[in-house]
């Protein structure tokens, strides 16, 4: 398994952050490599949809298939993909996991973005892929933190 997490501080509520999560408009105003998102349902555990990311940001051209589990109102989800074979020439085998949490605190909410990597060669796969995975990572959060700051 390969993987990487980053945290930033928001003084705003779990609530506003929340709702940029589930507010499928607003992603590219706080994760930048977002092309376009859909999802076929609520915001909800089991809903599937589609998202597709900027190339020029190192991903892959096209859209990618997820999955929403263990969504909880005002504390976060996890969006389950494959890693696209054109990105790891290994078909379905490196699943990869994006948990996004919201930690209430005294003063605000922290949040923080970790991907994971599991499959055959997920470690190869995560060193190939590290330097815009972690940088897209980090962007995204931190924009996120500083957007829902009051």
């Amino acid at each position: 398994m390969w993987s990487f997490e980053h945290t930033a501080d928001t003084d705003a509520a779990p609530a506003a952050v929340w709702a940029r999560y589930t507010d499928l408009s607003t992603w590219a105003e706080w994760y930048p490599d977002v092309v376009s998102i859909k999802i076929d349902g609520p915001f909800a555990s089991g809903t599937r949809g589609e998202i597709e990311q900027a190339v020029e940001h190192g991903h892959v051209p096209g859209a990618v298939p997820f999955k929403l589990v263990d969504v909880k109102e005002n504390e976060g989800f996890t969006l389950e993909a494959y890693a696209p074979a054109q990105a790891t020439g290994i078909v379905d085998q490196v699943a990869l996991r994006t948990v996004l949490e919201i930690t209430p605190k005294a003063d605000g909410a922290s949040i923080t973005h970790r991907c994971e990597l599991s499959g055959f060669a997920a470690e190869q796969v995560g060193e190939a892929v590290a330097g815009h995975l972690k940088a897209s990572v980090i962007r995204g959060v931190e924009t996120l933190a500083k957007l829902t700051s009051n």
